[in-house]
């Protein structure tokens, strides 16, 4: 990088009585001319500590570290007339004047974020434009902008992982928050039995939004003293095997609003931490809090397949080694951040993302997997005919454990609940038909409503439908052994969630569409299409809430079937008999 500065520019000119001309380093000549041709900042966040942090202007976003620069471009332009004591002056008193008009960065203007060559993204209008000094952008994401990309591979990972189209939204959503640059009450919970794609899923976030931007720092160092000066200029956090009894869930609250933040080797100073929380955990701690307040916040999304080499059953799918790869090319990031857009403005204006109801009350029951399978499936009897192997139990469990996503306790911890929940004690000696072996006397497994439930929890899984829902429906008493709460409703669930996943990918799709029409001369370029289309809100199909989604799929099929039906409502605005008879003769299949 070559100095902005020349010698004369930072020295001082004098002849001398014998007529010569002396060269001198000038201080005060260099700090103003480094003022006028650098673009210089000094953050709030420091401005207080004795030699605060010089930001620098350059390619689109501030960058750190312009105190070395500096130095460096004196030591280069002045050459032997620089020296240490010349610099740390010039640096002193740049520093005194930019104290006087300090800057907050990303935060002042939370909903724009800035992409790769220079381009700054309005997040509340969707709009593109150069980038400039005043935007205060200190975190670009990694991401070129281009309207007309489009992500299929992301959109088959998404759904590969997920089992629902409500997690399918919620994750869109989640990505759309990372980039708006203010706090946000909630955090995600992504429980599974490993392999399941959550760790892909973060490795994309970490490409999406620039891995500078991620942290990966646990539950239980959340309150270290120290912890909260790391969290600074973060988009996630991804707290990672939580190795606690139990989720606090006061330092997600407090950091909704400003907080002491003390960084060592620096003063404390109140900062606004504007991350979002990713708890990625396959123990699954309890959730202590059971108020409205965590049934709101917790956003609980279900990858309940196991990717493997060799996939055996239902819940377990072909591990792809090469997924990161695909989904992670410069094209598909582009057309990731293009489905973001579809979103970004309904998260904002909502402060919230989308989850399903009964989240917390779901996590619940996945967290405490033990007791519920006991609840259901295990009577402790009188009859000396009621025997159950322990391998019976075990095998059973983990099935269930394996259809619903919960967590699954170890063979001594299972026994020991089973022993505390049952008061029956482990024989080794258990003679059932011909087979003698390890189990329990007088306690009964119901068999029969195992698998009948097992069957019910495969076909919600098959149709992808959410798993507990199913559950409580078959065993409404459940509700009542959960310790939660179930009365939060997102107000993005009055709608149906299927047609929003297909609206937006329809959008996505379209603009694609038109400008290969425009390539053929017989379409509208992207422009005009994009001026024409109204806000993501607008295009929604209202109908009644629903919390499973159908099925509804990124494909051709999919976005035609949204598009027939934005037809049937326009066709039938003139209204009339005639009009609907005429529709129903062009359109059978709508009768």
């Amino acid at each position: 990088m070559n100095p902005p500065i020349s010698i004369d520019d930072i020295t001082t000119r004098k002849t001398t009585e014998e007529g010569g001309v002396t060269v001198s380093f000038d201080r005060t000549k260099a700090a103003k001319s480094l003022l006028a041709k650098m673009t210089l900042a000094i953050e709030v966040f420091d401005c207080k500590e004795e030699q605060p942090e010089i930001w620098y202007y350059d390619s689109g976003y501030w960058h750190p570290g312009a105190g070395h620069l500096i130095s460096y471009f004196l030591d280069r332009t002045a050459e032997n007339r620089s020296n240490s004591e010349h610099i740390g002056d010039v640096l002193r008193r740049l520093r005194g004047e930019l104290r006087l008009k300090p800057v907050e960065f990303d935060i002042t203007h939370p909903y724009l974020v800035g992409c790769r060559d220079g381009i700054t993204l309005d997040l509340q209008t969707g709009k593109a434009r150069k980038a400039a000094p005043m935007d205060l952008i200190s975190m670009p994401i990694p991401v070129k902008y281009d309207p007309e990309a489009k992500c299929p591979e992301f959109i088959k990972f998404l759904e590969s992982i997920t089992a629902t189209d409500d997690d399918r939204l919620s994750i869109i959503d989640f990505l759309a928050s990372l980039l708006i640059v203010e706090p946000m009450d909630f955090f995600v919970a992504a429980p599974g039995l490993g392999s399941n794609g959550r760790s892909k899923l973060k490795d994309f976030i970490r490409a999406f939004v620039g891995s500078d931007a991620c942290r990966s720092i646990a539950l239980k160092n959340l309150s270290d003293r120290f912890t909260t000066g790391f969290l600074t200029r973060t988009r996630v956090n991804f707290c990672n095997e939580t190795e606690i009894g139990g989720i606090i869930l006061e330092f997600i609250k407090r950091s909704s609003e400003k907080m002491p933040v003390e960084q060592k080797f620096k003063g404390m100073v109140n900062a606004v931490l504007y991350l979002k929380y990713f708890f990625d955990t396959n123990t699954m701690p309890a959730i202590v809090d059971t108020s409205y307040g965590a049934e709101r916040r917790i956003c609980r999304w279900d990858l309940p397949w196991r990717f493997c080499d060799n996939p055996q059953g239902p819940m377990e799918k072909e591990r792809d080694a090469d997924i990161i790869d695909r989904i992670t090319t410069p094209a598909e990031l582009s057309g990731v951040l293009n489905l973001v857009l579809e979103r970004a403005s309904e998260v904002i204006r909502q402060k919230m993302i989308h989850h399903r109801r009964g989240g917390l009350q779901e996590y619940a029951l996945q967290s405490r997997s033990g007791d519920v399978f006991l609840e259901l499936f295990l009577t402790a009897t009188t009859n000396e005919k009621d025997r159950v192997h322990t391998d019976t139990i075990r095998t059973a469990y983990q099935r269930y454990c394996t259809v619903t996503n919960s967590s699954l306790l170890g063979a001594k911890s299972l026994r020991t609940l089973i022993q505390d929940k049952t008061v029956r004690q482990q024989d080794n000696n258990v003679r059932i038909g011909e087979v003698n072996r390890s189990g329990y006397k007088t306690l009964k497994f119901d068999s029969e409503m195992f698998e009948g439930t097992i069957a019910i929890l495969e076909k919600a899984r098959a149709e992808d439908k959410p798993i507990f829902p199913a559950l409580l429906t078959a065993f409404p008493d459940l509700q009542n052994s959960t310790n939660s709460t179930v009365f939060y409703t997102n107000s993005t669930s009055k709608i149906n969630i299927s047609s929003i996943y297909c609206r937006i990918v329809e959008n996505v799709v379209k603009k694609n569409k038109d400008q290969e029409k425009k390539e053929e001369g017989t379409g509208e370029s992207p422009q005009e299409n994009l001026a024409s289309k109204t806000s993501t809100n607008s295009t929604f199909l209202q109908s009644e809430a629903t919390d499973a989604g159908n099925g509804c799929r990124i494909s051709v099929e999919c976005v035609e079937k949204c598009r027939k039906k934005t037809v049937v409502e326009e066709f039938l605005t003139d209204g009339g008999q005639s009009s609907l008879q005429r529709f129903l003769a062009e359109f059978p299949e709508a009768a």
